[in-house]
């Protein structure tokens, strides 16, 4: 928290904020949805922003590929887990 101007004061207004950035609505957030949250944290919005859809070199990823929310690796749509650290989507 220190480390993104979050004081220890503000800790139980952050966490009500931080809990808007549950994006798979799971009840849990992951490093990814913490982290979101930190960097919109003093902004107006207390819900994320969608970010800007970013083109992958058709090499990388086809538009049928999924990302994994905890790791950020990019896997086949049809995959259940992730290839990499085995999160189940």
């Amino acid at each position: 928290m220190e480390a993104k101007g979050i004081s220890v004061d503000d800790r139980d207004a952050f966490v009500a904020h931080a809990a808007n950035y549950d994006l798979d609505d799971n009840g849990y957030l992951k490093k990814a949805e913490i982290e979101a949250a930190a960097d919109a944290w003093g902004g107006d919005a207390d819900a994320p922003e969608e970010a800007p859809a970013e083109e992958a070199p058709a090499e990388e990823a086809s538009i049928e590929d999924k990302m994994c929310p905890i790791c950020m690796s990019m896997n086949p749509h049809d995959a259940t887990e992730c290839g990499a650290c085995k999160f189940t989507f």
